[in-house]
């Protein structure tokens, strides 16, 4: 895995996502031994995490009308369900024309959100940084990230308004192309 620049990539962040940098730190460093072999079991369980990810949320997408949404609870890392959510988008269980929300529980108090949208979407003017910035902020979160994949943190428990915030905001920048004389902005 590490004569390819994209595998090697893939590694680390297995690594980081599973909460052992220092396992990809000491490979960067050359070491081949030991650390290497923990990295490639964190790359095999990085990879079995993802693909029951992607089971365990099989038909428990549900579709509102400017978005979709799924809720992990603990089935998936927090750290793992951005990535899941993208596949899940790219993916014949999803609808591509709808950003995808993503939540895991975080700990007993907090709830990670992870949410991913098309190019298409994002030609649109749909901005999912602001969209979580702005609606998390309304819940004492925080949310970021870029127009195409953005992330929160907000209050357990607080979903669905959550939702219907994330929702309205959709509505607002998209329904901007749709009103005439408006340009994007």
């Amino acid at each position: 895995p590490l004569h390819d620049a994209k595998e090697f990539a893939t590694v680390l962040n297995a690594t980081a996502r599973h909460g052992k940098g220092d396992v990809g730190l000491n490979v960067c460093l050359g070491d081949r031994g030991d650390w290497l072999r923990k990295a490639e079991l964190l790359l095999a369980n990085h990879r079995s995490d993802l693909k029951s990810g992607i089971e365990l949320i099989k038909g428990q997408i549900v579709q509102r009308r400017y978005l979709q949404y799924f809720h992990a609870q603990n089935g998936i890392m927090d750290t793992l369900v951005g990535i899941v959510a993208g596949m899940v988008l790219n993916s014949e269980y999803a609808d591509r024309s709808k950003p995808i929300i993503a939540f895991a529980n975080k700990d007993e108090t907090t709830v990670k959100v992870s949410s991913r949208a098309s190019k298409e979407m994002i030609d649109k003017g749909l901005n999912l940084a602001s969209v979580l910035r702005e609606c998390a902020g309304k819940l004492g979160g925080v949310g970021g990230g870029h127009p195409q994949a953005a992330g929160a943190t907000i209050p357990k428990g607080k979903e669905e308004v959550f939702l219907d915030d994330v929702e309205a905001e959709i509505e607002r920048q998209i329904g901007k192309i749709n009103s005439p004389g408006v340009i994007n902005g």
